[in-house]
This record gives C-alpha cells, sequence and structure tokens, in this order.
C-alpha cells in the first residue's frame, strides 16, 4: 500500500488549479477515479495527486492539527491535498519535489510520512538537500 502524505495550503485550490499545477509538471488525469486524481512520475516512481474530500478531511483533522498548521500558514488551512507515495528509486524525493513546487505557487506546509509539519522554508532546505537530480 502506498504511504499518504498531505499538502496543506491556507488558500482555496480547486480541481483546475491542481491540474493546471500537475499538467506543467508532466503530468496526467488518472481515468476512473471517483475523486479527479493526477499522477506524476520520474524514471521508475509516480506519485497521485488529488485534493482529499471534505469528509476524509474532516475524520483526519484534529484542532491541534490546524493550529499547528495555521501558526505556520498565518491563516486557516483551507484545502488539503493527499499525495500517495508510489514505490521506485525515487520515492524518498519525488513528493518533497512536487511539495517545493506546489509551495512556489501556493502558502502551503507538508505532513510528511513521520507526521511532521514542514513549513515553505523546511521544504526548500529538503529539497534543496535531496531532490538535486529532480531539480535540473
Amino acid at each position: 500500500m502506498a504511504e499518504s502524505v498531505s499538502i496543506i495550503t491556507s488558500e482555496i485550490v480547486s480541481t483546475k488549479d491542481l491540474s493546471e499545477l500537475c499538467l506543467s509538471m508532466g503530468g496526467w488525469l488518472v481515468d476512473g477515479g471517483v475523486v479527479e486524481t493526477y499522477g506524476i512520475n520520474s524514471g521508475d516512481t509516480n506519485v497521485w495527486i488529488s485534493i482529499q474530500q471534505d469528509w476524509a478531511t474532516e475524520m483526519l483533522r484534529d484542532e491541534e492539527f490546524d493550529n499547528a498548521c495555521e501558526n505556520i500558514l498565518g491563516a486557516a488551512p483551507k484545502t488539503f491535498i493527499e499525495m500517495q507515495r508510489g514505490r521506485g528509486s525515487k520515492q524518498g524525493r519525488l513528493y518533497i519535489y512536487i511539495a517545493y513546487v506546489f509551495s512556489k505557487k501556493w502558502n502551503v506546509v507538508l505532513c510528511d510520512i513521520d507526521e511532521r509539519i514542514l513549513s515553505p522554508a523546511e521544504i526548500e532546505a529538503r529539497c534543496a538537500a535531496e531532490c538535486g537530480d529532480l531539480l535540473s
């Protein structure tokens, strides 16, 4: 089963916005899903991206988590974007790179697989340290 991480933003991101950014990164729309999902690939590694549905978001959130995100974002969380990490040689780096690209467009935090909440600066630092081959 794929591991899931979340990009959380204080901005409203529509499915059209998500589509435009994913397609600009060479991504594609995954056919047949109930939720509009995009795939982004690098070599043998895929990441699947979708806006979390309201019911799923409500199940996962709590006041402490929202407050931690709000403290970093400077505003309340509004959109939760789920990334499911696939298997492959770049699985530990591709999702960081994608979060970095998102952070250049929107005010975001990343809730990573260890449930740490990373600020935009921390996302950028990890990307610089770990994603050199993806940045070129």
